[in-house]
């Protein structure tokens, strides 16, 4: 940019015009001393190209007045816009137009106060200002900045300006007599340049910006996933623990504690506001039970079959299972029954030290162990050498 704007002081400065149109002290001065001298034309002239600049800053100023707008895509589309408006010089003065002085002051104005708002220090079409903070710069480097990589990182950016400023105006000086003008295109074409390689810079890197996102987004995500699948599993694993201790006693005690739900559930005539366990409305709904003729509780068949352990057969060890994956598989999908027996229950092992195993633990444990039981059922009916139990038995278990 640096460099466009030095061609273009160059052709204005060189062609018919005779004005340099990218620095303002010297217009402003003139203001005032064509004032004085009565020249009004040259007073139109030097006025004109002061308040041109600070129009080209008010339209930079406009483009960049929130810190939304203050980004490097803004500046890379405000460049572009530089660019266009220095061919448009170009085309004014190779038609003798003398007023493309004040669009050439224009532009270095937008220029001048995008480079000065972007970057915080960088003007670009002057150099009195950068000039003097190479000299303030070179004097603070002792004692305090001998070291200071930042100083002198300032001190090289605005060096730098100056030698492409000066670069600038001897290929100005060396393409006139040969392109005249059209010296002007090549400098619009180098702001223009400037801001569409800017802006495809910016694009590509807003697309890396994304994928990095995504990136860490996914592995994230993935990272939360396994958590919670560990967390899943150590909760199974420590129900599958309690599932082991599944007896024909335990069995028996749930086989007369079903046939037990059924008949008070069909006492209470599936008034589920009757009923006085959330378990036996969990069984309830879960098998739909119907009214049936029963009188008191301690006439339940229930109580007394089976009466022991060895009245426990296979058949009747794979029907309690059953019933009770599904009342599992119910109570699972049923949250609000669940927290109700969380609440009249407590914990599964209470009082076991070093057990945590609640409800939710237990259906799901229990849910998925009877599944793969029924696999393993169906793969036993496939190959008869193979013969799982249902359930791992140990005898002794607690209930």
């Amino acid at each position: 940019m640096t460099f466009a704007a030095g061609l273009l002081d160059a052709v204005t400065l060189l062609s018919f015009t005779d004005a340099a149109s990218t620095h303002m002290s010297g217009k402003v001065l003139k203001t005032g001393i064509y004032a004085v001298k009565g020249d009004a034309d040259k007073w139109i002239l030097n006025t004109g190209m002061w308040v041109c600049f600070i129009l080209g800053a008010i339209v930079s100023g406009a483009c960049t007045a929130t810190p939304e707008r203050k980004t490097p895509k803004t500046a890379a589309r405000v460049a572009s816009l530089v660019g266009v408006l220095m061919i448009i010089v170009g085309v004014l003065l190779g038609a003798e137009v003398y007023e493309a002085i004040y669009l050439a002051g224009f532009t270095a104005g937008i220029q001048n106060a995008l480079t000065t708002t972007v970057t915080g220090f960088m003007r670009t079409t002057h150099f009195t200002g950068t000039t003097t903070d190479i000299g303030l710069l070179i004097g603070q480097i002792y004692p305090n900045n001998v070291k200071n990589a930042a100083h002198f990182w300032k001190l090289k950016i605005l060096t730098g300006l100056v030698v492409t400023w000066i670069v600038a105006g001897a290929v100005g000086a060396l393409l006139f007599s040969a392109m005249g003008t059209a010296i002007a295109f090549i400098a619009g074409a180098f702001a223009l340049g400037s801001g569409l390689v800017g802006e495809v810079f910016l694009r590509i890197e807003e697309r890396e910006i994304a994928k990095e996102k995504a990136r860490v987004a996914a592995e994230e995500a993935k990272a939360a996933a396994e958590a919670e699948a560990e967390a899943a599993k150590a909760g199974r694993e420590a129900a599958k623990a309690k599932l082991r201790l599944v007896s024909k006693k335990v069995v028996r005690r749930m086989a007369h504690g079903f046939e037990a739900l059924v008949e008070i559930a069909k006492e209470m005539d599936g008034n589920l506001e009757s009923m006085p366990s959330p378990a036996i409305k969990a069984y309830h709904l879960a098998f739909n039970t119907k009214r049936a003729s029963s009188k008191f509780l301690m006439k339940l068949n229930s109580r007394v079959h089976p009466a022991t352990d060895s009245e426990v057969s296979a058949e009747a060890e794979a029907k309690t299972n059953d019933k009770l994956a599904k009342v599992c598989a119910f109570l699972l999908a049923k949250p609000e029954v669940l927290e109700q027996l969380e609440k009249e229950h407590g914990d599964l092992n209470k009082g076991a030290e070093g057990s945590d195993t609640s409800f939710a633990d237990f259906l799901a444990s229990f849910s998925v162990a009877h599944l793969n039981a029924g696999e393993a059922a169906a793969a036993e009916k496939a190959a008869p050498s193979a013969s799982p139990a249902l359930f791992p038995t140990v005898q002794g278990g607690n209930s």
